[in-house]
């Protein structure tokens, strides 16, 4: 069979020829040119392919329709291909961009143009499209839309404003600070803003800028709400297809019209300071004085240009007080100066005319336009160097009077706080240094709060001198002294104000013991005569009491009168010994009676002991001093009770022990006498058993105002408890 196909190639042979026209005007035209088979998926590449993806022809012929996806930018993919499809299912056109990867893995802008062709039944079959590389032109664009957002971002106004002075375009910075929206500015003209331009005068300053293109200006714009603010405007005029604009920057120098005003206040103020000064004020250009104030040239003697240009050197004696050279020591200090270390020091200088005179001398680094300076103060100070001389004579004088003084002083805020201390005072409370920082009632008395009776509370509250006699406290809180305190208010000499107080301390532990000693003395003897009649007469009834006992004890018992009189003889004894002691002694009211008691045990075994006897005698004594009145009913009891124990308590002088105790109790004495003899039948301080002796014993005890209490199970006991009264008489506790 055969078939006419001459049309059919006729219509293949001209759409062979549009291709390539098309292909070609692709290339021409620096574009890709494709045909994608929606049915195979697959895309015929036509066009300048090798210059926008950097793949030959027959490489990317590989690329079909997922190969194609991949290489469309991650973050403008799914856009893209939503897009597409979107397009597909309508069988229409579209545009669209997105960034595609070349060979060589760049990202190039393109700008995709295609339409999707429908079949019979309405379905896309076939894509035609375009792709060109558009990056150079998105660079251009986004350059563009830099250069109008740092415009309209601007932190300076800028407008643009045509020939008869209307705003055709305003930044948003020139809206914000005139208070007016954009679209109220560009429906103004400039002299609505610009009180310094009225309308009449816009012409002549347009005629002006056509002439001379850039002007710059100082104006005055003023706010929506009627306020004012200084401006520096930069105006320039251009042409612009065929019209006339003018584009001007516009600046709010209010702020920096005020620090140029404070500037020059500041300025003016130092210059005057600079010349007022009172000290020399100088720069200094490496070694070289390069400027100076009136004070300097007052202060050595010279005119302007003979310190000028000339050095410190110049204006110093050879050798400094310390003996170094001037030079030397001049170039050290400089050299400091110059290395950012601010120099003061004392300096010998010398005038014009070779006077020389002491100086006070500081060296400061400033930087100035023309490069590093030193700033040089100079300051005059013989007078006060005289003064200061004068100041530590007298202060040297005063402090050797101070530490000189045998007597201790203390220099006391009004907080009571130590401030300063002589010698004196430290040797006296070494134990308590350092005193300085202190309280004195803590330093001095050992407190932890001010004393009851203080000289200083008297002298702050009176602003007068006070003083009171205080005690002296030892490491231990202990008193071991008395002292004067004089204190003296310390005043400001010239307000008058209390700053302090002043403590001059003398120790009179001597001078207070003599006194006391001495008013001991005379009041001993003021009474001594009466103390010796009142003894006597006491004594003398005690004898005719002691022998008026022993008479009615012998009644009928003649046979026993040379044994009654040698007790009566030993208790004359007793008696008499408490008198020797107390004569012995320089105290004529007081003996120790520990030390009585020794002797009378001794006297006692002497008198009542045999060469068979084998009776033993201890005593367990603290030493306690008791006044005359005591001492003899004690030594009375004594004395019976150990006669009493020697005769009854071992028959036959049998051996055995008697034990005599005198302890302090608080306030009280306990004496007590027991033996380890055969004992007494019954109570032996009744009424009906009492003997003599007991008797006498218990009378004594009443006497002393004391208590007697007798235990006998192993031997005898007897204990007398009776008040102290030598303690109660000096009052200690």
């Amino acid at each position: 069979i055969i078939t006419d196909i001459t049309e059919r190639k006729n219509v293949e042979n001209a759409l062979r020829e549009n291709e390539e026209r098309y292909r070609i005007t692709a290339e021409k035209t620096g574009q890709m040119v494709y045909d994608y088979d929606v049915a195979s998926q697959k895309i015929a590449w036509f066009g300048a392919v090798a210059n926008i993806t950097g793949y030959s022809l027959e490489e990317f012929q590989l690329v079909d329709i997922v190969r194609w996806s991949e290489m469309i930018h991650p973050e403008d993919r799914k856009i893209t291909v939503e897009f597409l499809d979107e397009a597909q299912k309508n069988c229409g056109t579209y545009d669209v961009e997105y960034r595609f990867a070349r060979k060589d893995g760049t990202y190039i802008h393109i700008e995709d143009h295609g339409v999707y062709l429908p079949d019979k039944a309405g379905e896309a079959y076939r894509m035609l499209g375009t792709m060109a590389d558009i990056t150079e032109r998105k660079e251009v664009e986004d350059a563009l839309r830099l250069t109008q957002f740092s415009i309209d971002n601007s932190s300076i106004n800028i407008f643009w404003l045509n020939h008869d002075g209307r705003f055709i375009y305003v930044n948003d910075q020139s809206a914000k600070s005139l208070g007016y929206t954009k679209d109220e500015l560009l429906n103004m003209h400039v002299w609505q803003i610009d009180p310094m331009m009225p309308k009449e005068r816009w012409p002549a300053h347009w005629e002006e800028l056509k002439s001379k293109k850039v002007l710059g200006f100082e104006m005055t714009h003023r706010r929506k709400d009627g306020s004012e603010f200084p401006v520096d405007i930069h105006s320039n005029y251009i042409q612009h297809a065929g019209k006339e604009y003018v584009f001007a920057f516009v600046r709010d120098i209010a702020e920096s019209k005020k620090a140029k005003e404070t500037l020059a206040e500041k300025e003016a103020r130092f210059k005057t300071l600079f010349e007022s000064a009172s000290d020399a004020i100088f720069l200094m250009k490496d070694e070289n004085f390069v400027d100076c104030n009136s004070a300097t040239l007052k202060m050595f003697g010279c005119k302007r240009q003979e310190i000028i240009d000339h050095t410190p050197i110049e204006f110093s004696p050879p050798m400094q007080p310390d003996g170094r050279k001037s030079d030397e020591k001049a170039m050290e200090k400089i050299k400091n100066a110059f290395d950012k270390k601010p120099q003061r020091f004392y300096w010998k200088h010398k005038q014009l005319d070779g006077t020389l005179f002491d100086a006070e001398v500081s060296l400061n680094l400033v930087e100035l336009s023309n490069g590093p300076h030193l700033q040089a103060m100079v300051r005059d100070i013989t007078e006060r160097k005289k003064f200061e001389e004068d100041i530590q004579a007298k202060e040297s004088f005063m402090t050797n009077v101070f530490s000189s003084t045998q007597d201790g002083i203390s220099v006391l805020d009004k907080d009571m706080k130590i401030m300063r201390v002589n010698p004196k005072m430290e040797e006296w409370y070494a134990h308590k240094m350092p005193l300085v920082g202190k309280k004195c009632f803590t330093a001095y008395h050992g407190r932890s709060k001010g004393c009851e009776v203080c000289p200083m509370v008297q002298v702050l509250k009176n602003k007068k001198p006070a003083y009171e006699v205080v005690p002296k406290v030892g490491p231990n809180k202990n008193i071991c002294g008395w002292l004067d305190l004089y204190a003296f208010p310390l005043l400001d000499s010239k307000s008058g104000e209390m700053l302090g107080v002043i403590e001059y301390v003398r120790d009179i532990t001597e001078r207070r013991q003599a006194e006391e000693d001495l008013r001991q003395a005379l009041c001993e003897k003021e009474t001594l005569l009466n103390e010796v009649h009142h003894r006597v007469k006491n004594n003398l009834l005690t004898l005719y009491s002691l022998v008026n006992l022993q008479q009615i004890s012998l009644r009928g018992k003649e046979e026993d009168a040379e044994r009654a009189l040698e007790d009566t003889k030993q208790r004359i004894s007793a008696m008499g010994r408490v008198h020797r002691m107390l004569y012995a002694a320089k105290n004529f009211s007081e003996i120790d009676f520990s030390e009585y008691i020794r002797s009378l045990i001794d006297e006692i075994k002497i008198t009542y002991g045999t060469s068979e006897c084998r009776i033993e005698v201890g005593s367990d004594l603290q030493p306690i001093v008791l006044n005359i009145d005591t001492a003899i009913p004690c030594g009375l009891i004594i004395n019976e009770l150990l006669v009493n124990a020697y005769r009854h308590a071992f028959p036959d002088q049998k051996e055995g022990r008697i034990d005599v105790s005198l302890r302090s109790r608080g306030k009280n004495i306990e004496l007590k006498v027991q033996d380890d003899g055969i004992g007494i039948q019954g109570n032996p301080l009744s009424e009906q058993s009492k003997t003599l002796g007991l008797r006498l014993v218990t009378m004594l005890s009443q006497q002393l105002s004391g208590k007697i209490s007798y235990k006998g199970k192993k031997g005898s006991l007897f204990t007398i408890v009776f008040k102290n009264a030598t303690i109660g008489a000096n009052g200690d506790d």
